[in-house]
């Protein structure tokens, strides 16, 4: 992708198809599809669609084309990039151990043993 942006819309779009390079081990070739993708003008709204394994390219409602690719991390559940925003959604993971709770009650119940203590040594 040598190509030089003209317009702040493609230097934002470039930035932000570029940016996936931080997720997904990705091709120039499928780089230069997923710009001229976004950059040429469609029917209806163009976006890319990143999952664990693939990039989509959707226009509307419908998939055009489909690239399997690497992830270079697993916290990412999607990426979806449109012409005026690219919006990340992390995978969320949760851990059935005690310890984090216990800390957090322990923590609430000393700050009310606080609250308590402070209210008590107002009264007296």
């Amino acid at each position: 992708m040598s190509k030089v942006p003209e317009t702040y819309h493609e230097f934002m779009t470039q930035k932000r198809i570029y940016s996936l390079t931080k997720y997904y081990y990705i091709t120039d070739e499928v780089m230069t599809e997923l710009l001229d993708f976004m950059l040429t003008p469609g029917q209806q709204e163009r976006q890319i669609i990143c999952g664990e394994k693939t990039i989509s390219l959707r226009e509307g409602n419908a998939n055009t084309k489909v690239f399997q690719v690497t992830g270079k991390t697993s916290y990412i559940a999607s990426i979806t990039i449109t012409a005026a925003s690219m919006v990340l959604l992390p995978k969320i993971t949760y851990s059935s151990g005690s310890s984090g709770g216990s800390s957090w009650s322990g923590g609430s119940s000393n700050n009310n043993n606080n609250n308590n203590n402070n209210n008590n040594n107002n009264n007296n």
